[in-house]
C-alpha cells in the first residue's frame, strides 16, 4: 500500500478558473468536523491550477511507475522498459493531449 500525504484537491486546473483547496485536513469526516484544522480555497488563478496540476500528474507517473516496479519484481506483466530511440516521447508532443498537457505544464509554459 503506498500512502501520499499531500493534501489537496483541483478542480479544472487547466482552465481559467480553477479551484483548488489545500490545507492541513486530511478530508476526513473527523478532520473537516471535529478538528482544528486551516483550508484554503484559492480560485481563479489560472498559473497556480496549472502549477497543482502538474504535481498532480508528477505524483501520479511517480507512483504508477513504483507500482510496475512492485509488478515486476513479483513477476507480473507490464513493466516499464526503454526504447532504444525516442519514439516514447512522442505522445508528449502531440497537440492536445494529455501527455502534451502534462508536459507543458510541468515545464511551466
Amino acid at each position: 500500500m503506498v500512502r501520499v500525504h499531500h493534501k489537496f484537491v483541483i478542480i479544472d486546473g487547466e482552465g481559467q478558473h480553477p479551484v483548488i483547496f489545500t490545507g492541513s485536513p486530511n478530508l476526513s469526516g473527523n478532520s473537516l468536523h471535529k478538528n482544528d484544522e486551516n483550508l484554503l480555497e484559492i480560485t481563479d488563478c489560472p498559473r497556480l491550477g496549472r502549477m497543482y496540476f502538474a504535481e498532480f500528474h508528477r505524483l501520479y507517473e511517480h507512483y504508477r511507475a513504483r507500482a510496475a516496479d512492485r509488478r515486476r519484481e513479483a513477476g507480473e506483466p507490464g513493466t516499464f522498459e526503454l526504447t532504444k530511440d525516442a519514439k516514447w516521447a512522442k505522445k508528449y508532443f502531440i497537440p492536445g493531449s494529455p501527455e502534451e498537457k502534462s508536459r507543458k505544464a510541468m515545464a511551466g509554459t
